[in-house]
């Protein structure tokens, strides 16, 4: 196999499960007791959120460096597809209808897509560091 396909599958996978535990961390928190569930949520979102910058990091090291903005569009997009599994999780028990569970059905694989999507994109900002945006070209 490729090693770029297996870095993007690799780093993809890994985020994916990360994602996947952020989504049981909200699903589970309204079983659990409110101030262990609110001590819970405030210390492993973030450290979910910094494991997932932290794998990708090193699965990319070899690489070159693709600046401060692009890196932080790149972390802002992934925290934020955390954040949104994380809410959908922690809606699902809290919904009424029969059906509720759809919800995650539905959503969590998208999700999941856009997770393989933004990996990619950030694979091609370590790849192409040289390409700049058009705005930047015509100075």
């Amino acid at each position: 196999m490729d090693a770029i396909i297996r870095y993007k599958l690799v780093a993809g996978i890994v985020s994916s499960v990360l994602l996947f535990g952020g989504f049981l961390i909200g699903y589970l928190l309204p079983l659990i007791d409110v101030l262990l569930a609110n001590v819970l949520a405030l210390s492993m979102i973030p450290f979910l959120i910094l494991l997932n910058y932290i794998l990708i990091y090193f699965l990319g090291q070899k690489t070159m460096d693709i600046g401060l903005e692009r890196t932080l569009l790149i972390w802002l997009c992934l925290a934020l597809n955390f954040l949104f599994a994380f809410v959908i999780g922690f809606t699902i028990p809290l919904l009424e209808s029969p059906s509720r569970n759809n919800l995650g059905w539905v959503m969590m694989p998208l999700l999941f897509l856009l997770n393989f999507i933004i990996v990619d994109r950030y694979h091609y900002y370590v790849k192409h560091p040289e390409q700049r945006e058009v705005g930047e070209n015509e100075e």
